[in-house]
């Protein structure tokens, strides 16, 4: 996943979070708004009605509009007035839900307790005949002194249902939440250009940096802190691992030259001795294990230089070759080999298989194949050699594994350690496959061994 893609990703759910307990918030305060208009509203019925009643105006010509007025007989007057001193009374005024006295907003019922000590604001529930369902109301009920008498009033008046108010924010959340996810998603592909345009550049010079490379690729000319502290730490690691694989290549490759010629003057000293008339058969045999053992030390070297090279990538050149043409001239140099240890070889290779290979390294992958059948083979056994266009089959006769077939493909690995064999044939074959992406499998069916290399389409 892109670092841009997830970064959005991150934002769009910290904005879904946001905007949820924005929703939230939004739907309790819309309703206590609306909640509180309407109480009052309520109020300002409540003051006409006080009015109206102030003025003298007969009660069945005031109640209209949801107010039901009710005289009240049974109310001591004294008592009313005793407890309404004892209250937080102040002066009434016209201004809409403020003390006049210190200019302060007050509530609907703070308001409304001014001229009533009895004040209650509700909701209920009332059946309305042109809708044919309960509807939600808010309802006020007080008791005023008007004049030396005593009135309760029950004011209603219909607000906004709670489902009302959800539908109406969750529209309002859900087109800002889209609006926000798009401009979020526009600016994200935006910013990325220009802001992480840099860090698209270290990527590219990653993912082209070759160390055998003279150049060190050029770092982007950025001015954010981060890039060039990236910038700078790729730089210099870059030049240190030209520089490593500069002085390990060297040395492998005098390593490698220098041993040969001790070697070789030690293999011609003892050829010398071997050849002088006087040996004795102890002497003669002490200077032959030499010369197999030098002989041994100057494959090791030839093998362990060829293992490094392959791990340097030397071998980049990928070129198409004819893959069965590779095998053929194996097969015929291997067949008088196989023919002196009593070996039969049957090769059944499709022509004209083509692969993207470099050609030096596909020689070197079918002979050790070859040289590892014919080396762990058995008397008076045989080796088949497969070529189809999308695998090579090597099939031999042996003596069963020791150990179990992973294991052969690591170096120095044998089946038979007192054997005369490097343990690296088969180390350099699994090497070339990775590099390749050739696909290797060793198989064992008792006494019958079978390499298969599966080869890109």
């Amino acid at each position: 996943m892109r670092l841009i893609v997830k970064t959005s990703l991150w934002y769009f759910l910290l904005t879904l979070f946001v905007f949820g307990l924005g929703g939230v918030a939004s739907f309790y305060l819309v309703r206590n708004a609306v909640q509180r208009e309407t109480d009052w509203e309520l109020v300002r019925d409540l003051r006409e009605v006080r009015s109206l009643i102030e003025h003298e105006v007969a009660l069945e010509k005031i109640e209209f509009r949801n107010i039901q007025i009710t005289p009240l007989e049974d109310v001591n007057l004294e008592e009313y007035h005793l407890k309404e001193r004892k209250s937080h009374t102040v002066r009434d005024t016209s201004q809409r839900g403020t003390d006049a006295n210190n200019n302060i907003e007050m509530t609907p019922l703070a308001y409304v307790s001014r001229f009533s000590s009895e004040a209650v604001f509700g909701d209920t529930l009332i059946y309305l005949k042109r809708t044919g369902k309960m509807e939600s109301f808010r309802k006020l009920a007080a008791v005023l002194p008007i004049q030396d008498k005593f009135y309760k009033l029950e004011i209603v008046n219909i607000i906004f249902e709670q489902d009302d108010i959800f539908d109406v924010v969750s529209q309002i959340v859900l087109r800002l939440f889209f609006f926000m996810v798009l401009a979020l998603i526009i600016g994200s592909i935006l910013i990325a250009k220009q802001l992480l345009a840099p860090f698209e550049q270290l990527l590219h010079s990653i993912a082209t940096f070759s160390i055998k490379s003279e150049q060190v690729q050029a770092m982007p000319n950025t001015n954010i802190t981060e890039f060039k502290r990236i910038g700078s730490f790729l730089e210099k690691m870059m030049t240190k691992a030209k520089k490593d694989y500069q002085t390990l290549k060297e040395f492998t490759e005098n390593a490698s030259h220098e041993m040969q010629t001790p070697i070789a003057v030690a293999k011609g000293k003892l050829e010398i001795l071997q050849q002088r008339s006087d040996l004795n058969e102890e002497q003669a045999e002490l200077i032959e294990t030499s010369q197999h053992a030098l002989s041994k030390l100057s494959k090791l070297s030839t093998a362990l230089a060829l293992l490094a090279k392959i791990e340097n990538q030397e071998f980049i050149s990928q070129e198409s070759i004819d893959f069965s043409e590779v095998v053929s001239h194996n097969v015929a140099l291997f067949n008088e080999i196989a023919e002196l240890k009593e070996l039969t070889i049957e090769a059944n290779i499709v022509e004209a298989v083509k692969i993207n290979m470099d050609s030096a390294l596909a020689d070197i992958l079918v002979a050790n194949l070859l040289k590892n059948a014919i080396q762990h083979n058995i008397e008076n056994g045989w080796i088949k050699i497969m070529l189809m266009p999308h695998q090579l089959l090597v099939e031999n006769t042996g003596k069963p594994l020791n150990i179990s077939p992973e294991e052969l493909f690591v170096r120095f690995r044998k089946n038979n350690q007192s054997s005369g064999s490097l343990g690296l044939g088969l180390a350099i074959v699994k090497k070339i496959a990775d590099m390749n992406n050739l696909l290797i499998d060793y198989q064992q069916y008792e006494d019958i061994h079978r390499i298969v290399v599966s080869l890109p389409n």
